[in-house]
C-alpha cells in the first residue's frame, strides 16, 4: 500500500496476463489434424502415419463443437495439422467455412493457421483457404536445394525443394493479405552453407512483410529414422542459434522464443488437439504418450474428457512454474 494506492508490482501484472491466458474460456483453440497421413518420410518424422483422413461423422462433430461454444466466445482460433493438413484441404475447408460463418453471427473473433509442408500450397489454393480464414503458415526449409532433399523427401522419395520455393515465391507475387512463417533448420548436415542459406531468404523475401523466420535447430525426436540424422547438442545448439540471429538481426529476423519465455498451447485449460480419429489430446509431439490422450470428441459435438488426465498439462500456472508453462510435457513425471 502507497498512499491509500494499491501498488500492483509488475509479476502481479504477468501472473494476471497469464492466468488470462491459459486459463480463459472466452478463448478457444483446436488444434486439428484432418489427416494423420502424409506426401512427405522427413528423416527426422517423430509421426507413425497410422490414422488417415477425419471421416465425415467427426468433421461434423467439430462443427457441432463450434456451435456448442461459440455463443460464449470471444476469440477462436484453429490450427491445422498432420500429418499433412492440405492433404485434406476439403476437411479445412469446410470446417473453417463453417467457423467463419459462425462467428461472425456470434461477434467471434476466428482465426485459422497451418502447419505445412508446403508442397501443395500454391496460389489457387491459398487464395480459397483465405477466403475462409486461413491467413498464417509455417513451412519449413532445411537449407538450399542440396541439403533440403536430404532431409525432407516425398513418400516416393523424390525431391521436394522445388515444389515448395517456387509455391514461396508464388505467394510472395500475389496480394493475399497472409502471414508466412519460414522455419529455417540448422544441423551438421548444412550448418556449413547455412548463413549463406539466410542471406539467400533474406534476400528473397525480406522486403515482404509478410514473411518472416524462426531458426530452429533439426533435433532427434525419437522417429523411426532418427537414427539417420546427426544433430547439435543443448549447448552448441545455444551457441549457433545466437550466432545465427545475430547474422540475420537486419534482415526478417523473428524473435526466438527460448525455454521459459512463453506459455505451450498444451499448457493452456483453453487449448486441444483433436486427432483425425476423434482423440483429444494436448500435445502435438507426444501422440503416441497414453498420457497425451484425455479425451475424445463425439459425432454430436459433445466432448469426453478426464479431468485427471487433463490436470498435469495445465498445473504450470498453479504455481507460476514457467518450464512447465513453456513446456508441460518436459516437465511431466514419467
Amino acid at each position: 500500500m502507497n498512499n491509500g494506492q494499491i501498488e500492483i508490482r509488475d509479476e502481479d501484472m504477468r501472473v494476471a496476463e497469464l492466468a488470462s491466458e491459459v486459463l480463459s474460456n472466452r478463448t478457444l483453440e483446436l488444434i486439428i489434424f484432418p489427416t494423420e497421413k502424409c506426401n512427405f518420410r522427413c528423416v527426422y518424422c517423430y509421426e507413425d502415419f497410422k490414422i488417415g483422413r477425419m471421416p465425415q461423422a467427426l468433421v461434423d462433430g467439430v462443427k457441432q463443437l463450434i456451435n456448442h461454444r461459440i455463443g460464449g466466445l470471444d476469440v477462436l482460433k484453429i490450427a491445422w495439422f498432420g500429418g499433412e493438413p492440405l492433404l485434406a484441404k476439403e476437411i479445412m475447408l469446410e470446417i473453417c467455412a463453417h467457423a467463419c460463418a459462425a462467428a461472425a453471427a456470434h461477434g467471434c473473433l476466428f482465426t485459422s493457421a497451418a502447419t505445412t509442408n508446403g508442397y501443395l500450397l500454391d496460389r489457387d489454393l491459398a487464395t480459397r483457404l483465405a477466403a475462409v480464414g486461413v491467413w498464417e503458415y509455417q513451412i519449413t526449409l532445411d537449407g538450399f536445394a542440396d541439403d533440403h532433399n536430404r532431409t525432407r523427401v516425398m513418400a516416393n522419395g523424390d525431391k521436394t525443394y522445388d515444389t515448395i520455393f517456387s509455391n514461396l515465391l508464388a505467394l510472395k507475387q500475389s496480394d493475399l493479405d497472409i502471414s508466412v512463417l519460414l522455419r529455417l533448420h540448422y544441423g551438421p548436415h548444412n550448418v556449413q552453407r547455412y548463413e549463406v542459406f539466410l542471406d539467400y531468404v533474406i534476400a528473397e523475401f525480406g522486403a515482404d512483410k509478410r514473411f518472416s523466420v524462426d531458426l530452429q535447430a533439426i533435433q532427434n525426436w525419437g522417429g523411426p529414422r532418427g537414427g539417420e540424422i546427426a544433430v547439435f547438442g543443448p549447448t552448441e545448439r545455444k551457441r549457433l542459434l545466437a550466432r545465427f540471429q545475430h547474422h540475420i538481426s537486419q534482415g526478417i529476423a523473428r524473435p526466438h522464443d527460448g525455454p521459459g519465455t512463453t506459455v505451450c498451447y498444451a499448457a493452456k485449460a483453453n487449448s486441444f488437439v483433436i486427432r483425425a480419429n476423434g482423440a483429444i489430446g494436448k500435445c502435438t509431439v507426444a501422440l503416441t504418450d497414453e498420457r497425451n490422450a484425455i479425451g475424445m470428441l463425439n459425432a454430436d459435438g459433445t466432448v469426453q474428457i478426464s479431468v485427471a488426465k487433463l490436470a498435469p498439462w495445465i498445473n504450470g500456472i498453479k504455481k507460476m512454474d514457467m518450464a512447465a508453462l513453456s513446456c508441460p510435457y518436459s516437465v511431466m513425471e514419467r
